[in-house]
């Protein structure tokens, strides 16, 4: 999942493809990274530097990871890590878990033309 590569201001993309070969496994959570945050209080300021959310609502293009994920020729699932988004809580998660699925397939459906994921 990229949200914890940009929890720690790293690149999650960058991160993928070095570590790509290696992934057994990947869960669909996001984060969106805090500027204002930084910007005021700085990287070890009194709070968090960034927040997670579901994808389709962080700072990751998962279209990006997809393609990353096919170059390796990953095989396995995206398993959506719902529950951490501060909009789609409560009452409205499962509305927004479909969000995030849809998000989700859109992405991974992409590039299907191309070779696509299940080729």
């Amino acid at each position: 999942e990229p949200a914890h590569q940009l929890a720690q201001l790293t690149d999650p993309i960058m991160q993928l493809d070095v570590w790509a070969d290696d992934v057994i496994h990947v869960h669909g959570k996001d984060a969106r990274v805090n500027r204002d945050f930084i910007k005021k209080e700085g990287i070890f300021g009194n709070g968090y530097i960034a927040g997670f959310c579901n994808p389709g609502n962080g700072d990751t293009d998962w279209k990006d990871i997809v393609a990353i994920l096919r170059k390796h020729h990953y095989s396995g699932s995206i398993s959506l890590e719902s529950g951490h988004d501060p909009v789609w809580k409560d009452e409205m998660q499962e509305t927004g878990d479909a969000k995030a699925l849809a998000y989700l397939k859109k992405a991974i459906l992409s590039g299907q033309e191309s070779g696509g994921i299940y080729t």
